[in-house]
């Protein structure tokens, strides 16, 4: 049995900041760098339509899948678009809702 069987993939753009070069007296916009990254992965879909309750509000979200990563995963941010894939396949798809820290095996992801 394969812990991970599926591939987590988004991108990520580089923070890099603009500069004001001198010698022209204008502000130069810096170029952004488009990464794609994939982490392999395990996912699973939400059957109990389970939500996420958020801050003081109370306010219910439903989420999609839930998808399992290994403890070295980057925190992926909020609202990222994230694809999932099996075999080159996409499975899931969708928006990131939740990132949940570290368990004792995984991290948890919500869509």
């Amino acid at each position: 049995m394969v812990r991970y069987p599926h591939v987590l993939e988004f991108s990520t753009a580089s923070l890099v900041q603009d500069y004001y070069d001198a010698a022209t007296s204008k502000w130069i916009q810096a170029p952004k760098e488009i990464t794609m990254q994939q982490i392999k992965c395990r996912v699973t879909p939400n059957d109990r339509q389970s939500t996420i309750v958020r801050g003081e509000d109370g306010q219910q979200t439903v989420f999609s899948w839930t998808i399992y990563v290994p403890v070295d995963c980057p925190e992926i941010p909020l609202g990222t678009q994230v694809s999932v894939l099996y075999d080159g396949q996409k499975v899931a798809s969708g928006t990131v809702k939740e990132f949940l820290p570290v368990r004792q095996m995984h991290k948890r992801i919500r869509l």
